[in-house]
C-alpha cells in the first residue's frame, strides 16, 4: 500500500484541536526551561497524525529559540528558521570588503544583521550575513540569495533598497540600505490606529506591492515585523505666512524580507514572463496567520496572497488585534481556513470604505479579492465620502443659462447621454492629482490624430485642433499651482464617466479636467465660449465647473482667470509670475507658446520637437520681449541636439551655439522666471560642465516646483553622469511618477540600473516595456546596447528583427563582424538610446574598433549633450575617460575642456 502524506490542511477541527492541545503544552514546558523530547511526544499523541504533529513541535521550537536569542532593534530582513550550527562571524570594528561592521541590529534564524559603514560612499548601511551550518545551511542560503536576487530586481521608494552582495571567509552578505525606523508590529500595540493613518499606511504598501509584483515578485510573507515605518522630516516648498504650513512629519513604509519571494527565472534572460504563480503547490512558507488560505493549504500561490496578507495587515492596524489568531501555528493555520474576521461594528462606522477594502482582500476566494495592488493603492487613497442628500444643481442657473444659449445644449446633452450625474459628494480640497484631456470643438480632428486612451501618445508633428492647444495650455496654467500633481498633456478625447474612472487609474489622478471649446459668430464679432470641468474619477461624474465667454481675440488671455478658479474650488491659489514681463501682451503669442511646450515632449518625434521650434521662432517674431519664448527655443534645440539624427559634429555645435544664444536673451529678458532657469541648468551640466552649478540650480527648482518631472528628470541624469546611483534612481523614479506615460524617462531608469551594474534588473525592466510597446525603439535600443556589449549578438539581432533571420553565420567567431555589418545599416532606425546620431556611431564604432584620442577630439568638438553621462558611464566608452580632453570634460569646465587639442597645449 502506498503511504499518503497527511498536512496541517488535511485535518479535521477536531484534529486541529488535538495537534494544538499537545503543542501548546509543549511550548509552555520549553519557555519553563523543561527538557522534552518531540520524539516522545510524537511517540505518544501523534497516531496517524505523527508527521504533522512533528512538524508543528518543531516549528514552535524553532519560534522559541529564536524569540530568546532575538535582539530587538530596527530590523532588515531577517526570516525565521531553524539554527543547526552557528559560525564565526566578523566582529564589530572588522571589516567586510569596504564595509566597517558597527553594533548589530538584530539577530534571527536567518543570521546576523549589523549596522556598518561603506568607506567609499561614507554612509550608513545595514549588512546581513548568514550564520548556520549543517543540514539547514544549503536551504536558508538558497533562501537568502533569493531573496537578494529578488530586491535587486525591485526598484521601489517603498522596498528596502539592494547596495551590494558578496562572501566573505565563505559567509555570504548582503548589504542594504540602514533604516531609521520601527518596525509596524511596534506601532500596533495592541490598539487601533486612526484610519486615515491607516490608509496612508496601506496604499504606500500596496504601491510597494504593486511594484514587486509588475517585476515578476510575489513577497508570500508579508506581515507588520517586515514592514517598517522610517520617519521622515518634508519641508513645505517655499511656505508663506498665508500658507501656514510648517514642517509635516511623514512615515515612509519600507517593505523587507523578501527571502520566501518567488519570481520567474527566465525573466534573467529577457524572456517573456510566465504567470505569477512560481510557488511548487504542496510546499507551505510564510507565516501562519498572515498567509492565504491557498497558501496555508499548500497549493499555487499568485499575487493574490500578498492582498490577502495585506488585508491581514491593514485589519491589524484599523481593528487593533490579529485577524486570524491563535497560540500556536496550528490555532493560526485553522483560523485562516475555516473562520472570517467581521471587525468591531462601531469601529467599522469610523471608516466604512476602508473596512469593506479589507473585507474584500480577507475573501476566502482569489476571484473575490481586488484584481491587483495597484487597485488597492488606488481605492485605500480616494477621500473618504460621506452621505450628500443635498445633490445641487451642476451649475448656477445664470451659468447654466448662458452656457444653453452659447452651444445650444450640446456640451450637457453629451454628458447626460453618457450617464453623467451631478455629483457633489467628492471633496474638492481632496484633490491632489490632475489631468487635463483634450477639449471638445467643433473643429473636425485631423485624419492623423490618435486620441486612444490606450496609447496616449505624444501629439506627433500634426497641426492641433483649438481646444487641444487650449488644453496644452490649460496644463501649463495648472502646473502653476503649488503642491498639485498636473500630468503634462497627451492629446486624449473621452467623454463617458468610465473612460474618466479608467484613465484616473491608469495615470493615478484625482481628478480630470475637460470642458468645451466653441466659436460663435455674433453679427461682425467672433466670440469665444470655453466651458471648463473637472470629473472625479472615483465617480466618473462632474465635480466643478465654470464658464467664460469672451471675443476670440482675448479668450486665451482670460482663461487664466478660469484657472485661477479652478486653483480656488480645490483651495489653492495660482504661483504669482516673476516679473509683468513673463506674461505676453498678445493671445498670438499666447497660443504659439502653448502649441511650442505641447510639442516639446520628451516622447515626441525630432520632426514633432522642429515644430516645437517654429512655434517659439513665430512666437519671437510676435512679441520678442517675451522670456518664455527664448527659453522654450532653448530647451528645444537643446533636445533635438540631444536626440536628433545628425551626425555631423558642426550640425549639432551649431543647434548648441543657437540654444546658448536663446538662453542669453531669455536670461536678460527674466533672470529668475523658471524656464529661464532650468534651460541655464540644463546647459550648464550638459554643455558647459559645470556641474556643481547645474545640480544646485535644479535643486533650487526641485524645492520650487517639486512636481515638475523634467527638472527631477535633468537632477537624475546629472547625479548618473556624476555617478551618485542612489540620488540618481531616487530622482528618475520620481521623475517616472510625475510623468508616467513618457517612456523615455522610464528607459532611462532602466539604463541606470545597467549603468550601476544591475544587468538582470535593467533587461527585466526594458523587456516589460517592449512587452507593452512592442514597435517603441527606444526600450528595444537599450536591450540592444545590453546585448552588444555582453557578445551576446544573437539575442541583439532577436530584439532588432525578431527572428534574426538576417544573420546566417552560425560560427562564433564569425558572427561579430557580420552582425556590426548588419547593424550599421540599422543604427539610424533603432538607435542605442535618446542620443543623436554622432553618439550612437561612437558606441557601434567603439565595439567594432577602439576610440583613440583623435576620434575622442572630434566626438568632444561637436558638444553633444548626452556626452558627459555616456563617457562617464556607458561601458563602451569608458575607454576614452584616460584621454586629457575627457578627464577635463569629467572635472568639470568648458573653458578648458572645450578646447580642441592644440589649443590647449598652447
Amino acid at each position: 500500500m502506498v503511504g499518503v502524506v497527511v498536512s496541517i490542511q488535511d485535518l479535521s477541527a477536531k484534529e486541529l484541536a488535538r495537534v494544538d492541545s499537545v503543542c501548546l503544552d509543549y511550548e509552555d514546558k520549553l519557555r519553563r526551561g523543561e527538557a522534552v523530547s518531540i520524539d516522545e511526544l510524537v511517540k505518544n499523541f501523534g497516531g496517524r497524525d505523527a508527521d504533522v504533529l512533528r512538524t508543528e513541535l518543531e516549528a514552535v521550537r524553532a519560534e522559541v529559540e529564536e524569540e530568546l536569542s532575538v535582539t530587538p532593534a530596527p530590523k532588515l530582513g531577517a526570516v525565521s528558521g531553524v539554527i543547526d550550527v552557528a559560525v564565526e562571524l566578523p566582529k564589530s570594528g572588522e571589516s567586510i570588503g569596504p564595509y566597517v561592521l558597527g553594533e548589530v541590529l538584530g539577530r534571527g534564524g536567518m543570521g546576523t544583521v549589523f549596522q556598518a559603514r561603506d568607506i567609499r560612499l561614507n554612509r550608513w548601511v545595514a549588512i546581513k550575513l548568514l550564520s548556520v551550518t549543517g543540514s539547514q545551511k544549503r536551504a536558508l542560503a538558497d533562501r537568502f540569495q533569493r531573496e537578494a536576487k529578488a530586491v535587486a530586481r525591485l526598484s521601489h521608494p517603498n522596498i528596502v533598497e539592494l547596495f551590494d552582495v558578496g562572501v566573505a571567509s565563505g559567509v555570504p552578505y548582503a548589504v542594504m540600505e540602514y533604516l531609521h525606523g520601527v518596525e509596524l508590529a511596534d506601532r500596533f500595540q495592541g490598539e487601533p490606529i486612526e484610519a486615515g493613518e491607516v490608509r496612508r499606511i496601506g496604499a504606500q504598501i500596496a504601491d510597494a506591492l504593486a511594484s514587486a509584483h509588475a517585476g515578476g515578485v510575489i513577497h508570500r510573507d508579508l506581515k507588520p515585523q517586515n514592514i517598517m515605518l522610517v520617519e521622515r522630516q518634508v519641508v513645505n516648498v517655499a511656505p508663506t505666512a498665508e500658507d501656514g504650513v510648517d514642517d509635516v512629519p511623514t512615515t515612509i513604509v519600507k517593505l523587507v524580507d523578501f527571502g520566501l519571494s518567488r519570481q520567474p527565472s527566465d525573466l534573467e534572460n529577457g524572456e517573456p514572463r510566465q504567470p505569477l504563480s512560481e510557488t511548487r503547490e504542496g510546499t507551505i512558507l510564510g507565516t501562519p496567520g498572515y498567509m492565504a488560505p491557498e497558501q496555508a493549504r499548500g497549493e499555487t500561490v499568485t499575487a493574490s496572497a500578498d492582498l490577502f496578507s495585506l488585508g491581514c495587515v491593514l485589519y491589524e492596524a484599523f481593528y487593533g488585534h490579529r485577524a486570524f489568531d491563535g497560540v500556536t501555528a496550528a490555532a493560526r493555520f485553522a483560523s485562516v481556513l475555516e473562520t472570517t474576521p467581521s471587525g468591531d461594528t462601531m469601529r467599522r462606522e469610523a471608516d466604512p470604505a476602508l473596512a469593506a477594502i479589507i473585507d474584500q482582500c480577507l475573501a476566502k476566494s482569489i476571484a473575490a479579492r481586488p484584481r491587483s495592488a495597484a487597485v488597492v493603492a488606488r481605492e485605500l487613497r480616494l477621500p473618504v465620502i460621506e452621505d450628500d442628500q443635498d445633490q445641487g444643481p451642476w451649475l448656477d442657473r445664470s451659468t447654466r443659462r448662458r452656457f444653453m444659449e452659447s452651444i445650444a445644449g450640446g456640451f450637457i446633452g453629451a454628458l447626460a447621454g453618457h450617464g453623467f450625474r451631478v455629483d457633489h459628494s467628492v471633496e474638492l480640497g481632496s484633490i491632489q492629482r490632475i489631468a487635463v484631456v483634450s477639449l471638445s470643438d467643433k473643429i473636425p480632428v485631423p485624419a492623423d490624430a490618435d486620441l486612444s486612451t490606450a496609447t496616449k501618445i505624444p501629439i506627433g508633428q500634426r497641426v492641433m485642433t483649438p481646444g487641444e492647444e487650449l488644453a496644452g495650455m490649460l496644463a501649463q496654467e495648472l502646473n502653476r499651482i503649488p503642491n498639485l500633481v498636473v500630468r503634462p498633456y497627451r492629446p486624449i478625447a473621452i467623454t463617458s464617466p468610465d473612460e474618466f474612472k479608467s484613465l484616473g487609474r491608469e495615470l493615478f489622478v484625482d481628478a480630470v479636467v475637460t470642458g468645451l471649446y466653441n466659436l460663435d459668430r455674433r453679427g461682425s464679432k467672433t466670440f469665444v465660449t470655453i466651458t471648463l470641468e473637472m470629473i472625479s474619477t472615483s465617480t466618473g461624474n462632474p465635480i466643478w465647473s465654470e464658464t467664460l465667454v469672451a471675443e476670440k481675440a482675448e479668450s486665451l488671455l482670460d482663461q487664466t482667470e478660469l484657472v485661477r478658479k479652478l486653483a480656488g474650488a480645490i483651495n489653492r491659489r495660482l504661483m504669482p509670475l516673476s516679473s509683468d514681463q513673463d506674461r505676453p501682451e498678445t493671445v498670438e503669442t499666447f497660443g504659439c507658446l502653448a502649441k511650442g511646450h505641447t510639442y516639446l515632449d520628451p516622447d515626441n518625434t525630432v520632426e514633432g520637437l522642429e515644430m516645437a521650434v517654429r512655434c517659439f521662432e513665430h512666437a519671437i517674431t510676435i512679441d520678442g520681449r517675451y522670456p518664455d519664448a527664448h527659453a522654450g527655443l532653448a530647451l528645444t534645440l537643446l533636445a533635438l541636439a540631444t536626440r536628433g539624427g545628425e551626425v555631423e559634429p558642426s550640425a549639432i555645435q551649431q543647434q548648441i551655439e543657437r540654444a546658448r544664444v536663446s538662453y542669453g536673451f531669455a536670461r536678460e529678458l527674466s533672470p529668475q522666471a523658471y524656464d529661464v532657469r532650468l534651460a541655464g541648468a540644463e546647459l550648464d551640466w550638459q554643455t558647459f560642465y559645470r556641474y556643481d552649478d547645474a545640480r544646485v540650480e535644479l535643486q533650487s527648482l526641485a524645492s520650487q516646483r517639486p512636481n515638475d518631472w523634467r527638472v527631477h528628470h535633468q537632477l537624475g541624469l546629472l547625479q548618473l553622469s556624476s555617478g551618485n546611483m542612489d540620488a540618481a534612481r531616487s530622482e528618475l523614479f520620481l521623475a517616472s511618477q510625475l510623468h508616467p506615460q513618457s517612456i523615455l524617462v522610464r528607459t532611462d531608469r532602466a539604463r541606470l540600473e545597467w549603468f550601476a551594474g544591475n544587468q538582470d534588473r535593467s533587461v527585466s525592466e526594458a523587456t516589460e516595456l517592449l512587452r507593452t510597446f512592442p514597435t517603441h525603439i527606444l526600450a528595444k535600443g537599450l536591450l540592444i546596447d545590453i546585448y552588444e556589449q555582453a557578445g551576446d549578438f544573437e539575442r541583439a539581432a532577436k530584439v532588432l528583427t525578431l527572428s534574426g533571420a538576417d544573420l546566417e553565420t552560425q560560427d562564433s567567431r564569425k558572427l561579430a563582424p557580420e552582425y556590426f555589418s548588419w547593424r550599421a545599416t540599422t543604427i539610424a532606425e533603432v538607435p542605442y538610446g535618446p542620443f543623436n546620431g554622432l553618439m550612437n556611431q561612437a558606441i557601434l564604432s567603439s565595439r567594432v574598433r577602439a576610440i583613440d584620442e583623435v576620434g575622442f577630439e572630434q566626438l568632444a568638438s561637436s558638444l553633444s549633450p548626452s556626452l558627459p553621462m555616456l563617457v562617464a558611464q556607458h561601458p563602451a566608452l569608458r575607454g576614452t575617460q584616460s584621454f586629457d580632453r575627457a578627464k577635463l570634460l569629467l572635472s568639470g569646465g568648458f573653458e578648458a575642456a572645450a578646447k580642441p587639442a592644440q589649443d590647449r597645449v598652447n
